[in-house]
């Protein structure tokens, strides 16, 4: 463009409509035309004269977030749930899981839409692992006769993959009461 054209610069063109988004992302249900949300659990906000990939706010439970305003609106969503509905198909009345159990990878291929029950039988134990509790009845009763036998909490705890608290707990049937 020479100094004399009356065509005007890109940058400075109004924006009439919000660009289609590419293969990899898709309008977040509801808010088409504002926000967008990629395969890789980005948002991009299309409410300025370029894309903007938005920041993410941490809930206390380690789920992303993000705020959306439309005028007087102002909306919080889970990142998990708008890459599901984007991708996924809508999730409402159901659940979305972390197939990998890390709350803040909301990676499309990460996700699947369950039933309550499904993600319930899904979740982490509350030792921390999605395959097996760190302990089981076995384990339990040898804590137990080992306590018995005078052994300290500190030392039966070297011996398992939880802390001298936890074993305190077990030993004084806080937890695992209905194993004699």
């Amino acid at each position: 463009m020479n100094q004399f054209s009356n065509e005007t610069p890109p940058s400075s063109r109004p924006r009439t409509t919000s660009p289609e988004p590419l293969d990899w992302e898709r309008w977040v249900p509801g808010w088409e035309g504002d926000y967008s949300v990629t395969r890789g659990g980005d948002i991009i906000s299309y409410k300025s004269w370029h894309p903007v990939k938005m920041l993410l706010a941490t809930h206390e439970a380690g789920y992303l977030r993000v705020n959306f305003r439309r005028r007087a609106l102002a909306k919080t969503f889970y990142v998990h749930r708008l890459v599901a509905a984007a991708f996924l198909g809508d999730p409402s009345d159901l659940e979305v899981d972390h197939l990998n159990g890390v709350r803040n990878d909301n990676r499309v291929e990460n996700l699947e839409i369950v039933t309550h029950a499904e993600n319930l039988r899904r979740a982490p134990t509350p030792c921390g692992s999605r395959l097996s509790p760190h302990l089981v009845e076995a384990d339990i009763v040898e804590i137990r006769r080992r306590r018995c036998a005078g052994e300290m909490y500190k030392e039966i705890a070297k011996d398992y993959p939880v802390s001298s608290t936890a074993i305190g707990s077990i030993c004084r049937r806080v937890t695992w009461r209905h194993v004699e």
